[in-house]
């Protein structure tokens, strides 16, 4: 099972997928700008103003983030769409129909209220996840740890790990 997080701003895309990419060890394999989408018949072009903005990226794995991808993007004041607090959205990829019926065991939800949901946020995905153990992690902009923000990401099976603490996952 392949996680790829795709993470969606209000025009601060560009400054987190850098910030992702240095904590993960990974790079920013592209950017791709609004300013840079080819006329489409059908679709409305955008506004010269929000050129700059990130259409898309993604950043490869990196050293604390092997096999994994991560993808993260703008959306335009004009998409009637809603993504929740500064957009979140999480894919599993799956290679078959009986893995995808597997439970989670670990699930890991990361809660800064800035760069990705906040502990309220986190803590209902957690519970629609469903995951044996749920672990918040980067709780706080800046901090590797904030214990009392990990005491209010409430969901069974709740399992916090302090910053210089490990866990063997199995």
């Amino acid at each position: 099972m392949k996680i790829s997080p795709y993470l969606v701003f209000n025009g601060q895309a560009e400054e987190a997928a850098l910030w992702y990419a240095d904590i993960l060890g990974g790079r920013v394999e592209n950017f791709y700008r609004y300013r840079d989408m080819p006329p489409t018949e059908g679709v409305p072009p955008v506004p010269e103003e929000y050129g700059d903005l990130i259409m898309h990226c993604c950043i490869d794995g990196g050293k604390d983030f092997p096999n994994g991808t991560m993808s993260i993007a703008d959306t335009l004041p004009s998409d009637p769409r809603t993504f929740g607090n500064g957009g979140h959205i999480l894919t599993l990829s799956v290679d078959s129909v009986e893995q995808a019926e597997r439970n989670l065991d670990y699930a890991f939800y990361p809660a800064d209220g800035r760069y990705n949901m906040d502990v309220t946020e986190a803590s209902a995905c957690a519970a629609l996840v469903n995951a044996k153990h749920s672990i918040p992690y980067h709780l706080a902009p800046g901090e590797p740890f904030d214990a009392d923000l990990a005491e209010q990401f409430i969901v069974d099976g709740r399992l916090i790990v302090p910053a210089g603490e490990t866990i063997t996952i199995e």
